[in-house]
């Protein structure tokens, strides 16, 4: 495949938009999904994974001036783009940075993958069985209020800066609700560079009542 031919998945925040039912929709229709740190592809200890994690790989290809998939050419998809560079660091979040890519790989298209804010900012709450959200209220001296209001802001300003990028750009980025679009959609903004098989979606999420019974506190309860 052409180097171009790539499609970036820049969903606001910690996953939490499907990204795990479109990795597998990729993968599934024959294309070579990255999902964060690559762990198909690490099992199978394919050695642009094994060498260095992919999004660290990408970190350092930015810092160093070099396109951002070098070394990772061969990958189709891109999910997840975060990068845990240090544990004491603030992760580096690729899907902020989707207008370097846009200039990098002029001929690639983008998905903003969304849902319902609420909805979303009780996944994230719950990630990792809370801990993802325990640690940041630890790291920045916040409590879950604090952190449902910073979430709710940078949910909202990621989406006015892609819709803002993109503006001009018709056809380059698809803005998909997962909890309303049809996959169908998407497999018309993919072509021609990707024939997805729509027999390979299927719908991954743990429902927000069973968060509520297992004592979850998302926005609004």
């Amino acid at each position: 495949r052409a180097m171009s031919d790539k499609v970036f998945f820049i969903q606001s925040g910690f996953s939490k938009c499907a990204t795990s039912a479109f990795a597998k929709l990729f993968q599934g229709s024959g294309y070579k999904a990255l999902h964060s740190g690559g762990r198909i592809w690490r099992l199978q200890g394919h050695p642009a994974i094994t060498e260095i994690a992919p999004q660290r790989r990408i970190a350092q290809n930015i810092d160093a001036g070099r396109p951002p998939l070098a070394g990772l050419e061969e990958f189709d998809a891109f999910f997840d783009m975060i990068a845990f560079t240090d544990a004491n660091a603030t992760p580096r979040e690729h899907h902020k940075r989707f207008d370097l890519f846009a200039e990098a790989y002029p001929n690639a298209k983008f998905l903003l993958n969304t849902r319902d804010e609420d909805d979303w900012l009780r996944s994230r709450l719950r990630h990792d069985d809370g801990q993802f959200a325990k640690n940041l209220m630890a790291a920045a001296g916040i409590d879950q209020d604090g952190l449902i209001r910073t979430w709710r802001q940078e949910f909202r300003d990621h989406h006015a800066r892609v819709r803002a990028y993109f503006a001009d750009r018709p056809g380059r980025c698809l803005e998909f609700d997962t909890g309303h679009d049809d996959v169908a959609r998407l497999i018309d903004f993919a072509r021609p560079d990707f024939t997805l098989n729509p027999k390979r979606w299927r719908r991954v999420r743990v429902t927000d009542e069973v968060a509520r019974r297992k004592g979850w506190r998302g926005p609004g309860d």
